[in-house]
């Protein structure tokens, strides 16, 4: 408020030093034509009004000037911040503004500090919104291709009965692929927007664990894979529905990635004073160390052949992450290539505050 005073002050200091110059300036002007100096008291007193009138009337001049001067480059800072708003509602997040121009008004700057950022941020999510479109319009082109590729090939009458079976369980495994990829992406749309309707509730988590390796049973004993179960009785507050797509997903990774025969995989839970954490470690290829940072991505795959010969389309870890972090806990994975991957889930003992 005090600045605020000062300032207006200062501003009605200018206006009467404007209206003494013109006061001056009239009165050497009045002097000069209808007055001529006759004695050297007189003459003395001339240049001196004139002098003064000289000095008052260019510093009205220039206090004009300025003030025009800087009202034009204020405006023209505005301007810009006013074009680059208009940039950004039209859909162009490529926009940065300089902060260095308003390093004299410290509001303006911050002001422009947050509109780079929202541009930056808006940026990024463009960028985000692009590679899913093209993912997904890459997930839905690759079945298509081979379904209408192997539809072509059936409608050859003399196809033999072997060829014609296989075709069509080609068929009906890209159909399958493409269900799963749908049923993924609402799913995903679900969690996003927060739309799914949650349902919590205390059940036994070992039981769980226990029926989801079971419901796994036909996958794991056609590749011999032998489990290691370790899973004393505990109860947790969670939707039950959700968290099952967890262990599934989780499983199921493990069990694509084993090896035949010799597979092994381990399921084990540690309760803690606050945490429950659940582990489940494989012995199959593992996952190079720089790939480790991208593996909860969407549509992330470290071996993108070996994935969809596997029917993997890149989203369960995502989904498992985001249903973990709507539990309020965490999903850590260490692996060691060609050795052994461990993921880590941990979730809160007690109910979560929020529900």
């Amino acid at each position: 408020m005090l600045q605020r005073n000062r300032k207006k002050y200062k501003l009605l200091l200018l206006y009467l030093c404007c209206i003494l110059t013109a006061y001056l300036g009239c009165y050497a002007l009045f002097y000069l034509f209808f007055k001529l100096p006759q004695s050297l008291p007189e003459i003395f007193c001339y240049l001196l009004s004139s002098i003064s009138g000289l000095i008052v009337g260019s510093s009205f001049f220039l206090f004009l000037l300025n003030r025009f001067i800087i009202r034009k480059q204020h405006h023209e800072k505005y301007q810009i911040i006013h074009d680059a708003l208009e940039q950004i509602s039209s859909g162009n997040f490529n926009i940065i503004i300089d902060e260095s121009d308003y390093s004299n008004h410290k509001t303006i700057r911050e002001l422009v500090n947050k509109i780079n950022s929202m541009a930056k941020d808006l940026r990024s999510m463009e960028t985000m919104r692009l590679d899913f479109v093209s993912n997904v319009s890459h997930e839905i082109q690759s079945p298509l291709t081979s379904i209408k590729g192997f539809t072509v090939l059936l409608k050859n009458s003399d196809l033999p009965l072997d060829e014609r079976n296989s075709y069509l369980t080609i068929i009906e495994t890209e159909t399958k692929r493409l269900s799963k990829l749908a049923d993924n992406l609402l799913r995903l749309s679900a969690l996003d927007s927060e739309s799914q309707k949650l349902k919590f509730s205390c059940y036994s988590l070992d039981r769980q664990i226990r029926n989801c390796v079971l419901i796994l049973a036909p996958q794991w004993e056609k590749k011999h894979i032998t489990f290691d179960l370790d899973c004393p009785p505990v109860m947790i507050y969670g939707d039950e529905e959700l968290l099952d797509q967890v262990w599934i997903n989780l499983l199921s990774n493990s069990i694509k990635f084993s090896p035949e025969k010799n597979g092994n995989i381990s399921v084990s839970i540690e309760v803690c004073s606050n945490t429950i954490s659940v582990h489940i470690k494989d012995n199959g290829i593992g996952i190079h160390p720089d790939n480790l940072k991208y593996i909860f991505e969407r549509f992330y795959m470290e071996d993108k052949s070996r994935k969809r010969d596997l029917g993997g389309n890149g989203l369960g870890l995502s989904i498992s992450q985001k249903i973990i972090s709507i539990h309020q806990g965490t999903i850590q994975v260490q692996s060691k290539p060609t050795i052994e991957t461990t993921f880590t889930v941990t979730l809160p003992l007690k109910n979560p505050s929020t529900h």
